[in-house]
């Protein structure tokens, strides 16, 4: 299974409110689940046949079934079969935006949004459990995604407020609680303004 990740900074420019979108772009190899699934997109619904995987056990989602024929060990292991409501993209969680911010000459420089580097450090250092909760709630279904983290970063440098955009499958199979506990854990450096960071993970 194959994670890349991106992340755009969110970064409030002057009164006026004006954002600046930059890319910082890499890949993570998660080993411990292989995937020899074909292209497929996110939102629309393909049939997946059912083999046999080494992992996770599988979860179903809305429109699987196993065969009666089938023992449990080997239902534990079958690729579950996505309907298009599995699929479906949607967002969970907290409304995210930087608040309003009046400019205060007295302040000189001091205050500041997140960097990309400081960014980079954290996401790339600190991303493995919120990976961790995609690979467990993904189990063993064929399922190809961009799953977009989405955080309000305080002055101090704790996330006050997140959400999330992926697939139903996995709101169904417990994601939402899971990533949101190790996305409120990061921690970032103190700049003594608020930032907002978006870090997209590719499913593949």
């Amino acid at each position: 299974m194959r994670f890349s990740l991106g992340l755009f900074l969110g970064i409030l420019l002057g009164a006026g409110g004006t954002f600046a979108w930059l890319e910082r772009p890499w890949e993570v190899e998660e080993a411990a689940v292989e995937s020899d699934a074909g292209p497929e997109t996110a939102e629309a619904a393909q049939p997946d046949k059912k083999r046999k995987r080494r992992g996770r056990r599988g979860r179903r989602g809305a429109g699987a079934q196993a065969p009666q024929d089938q023992n449990p060990a080997e239902a534990d292991q079958a690729i579950p079969t996505l309907t298009a409501a599995d699929r479906a993209l949607r967002w969970q969680g907290d409304s995210v935006a930087l608040p309003p911010r009046s400019l205060d000459m007295a302040d000189g420089d001091e205050a500041r949004a997140l960097s990309n580097g400081e960014i980079d450090r954290v996401i790339g250092g600190q991303s493995q459990p919120v990976i961790a909760c995609i690979v467990e709630a993904r189990g063993n279904a064929e399922l190809e995604a961009r799953i977009q983290v989405e955080m309000l970063v305080s002055g101090q440098g704790r996330v006050q407020r997140m959400r999330v955009r992926a697939p139903a499958y996995l709101f169904d199979n417990g994601f939402y609680p899971c990533a949101r506990r190790a996305v409120m854990a990061l921690r970032f450096p103190s700049t003594g303004a608020p930032t907002v960071v978006n870090a997209p993970y590719d499913l593949r």
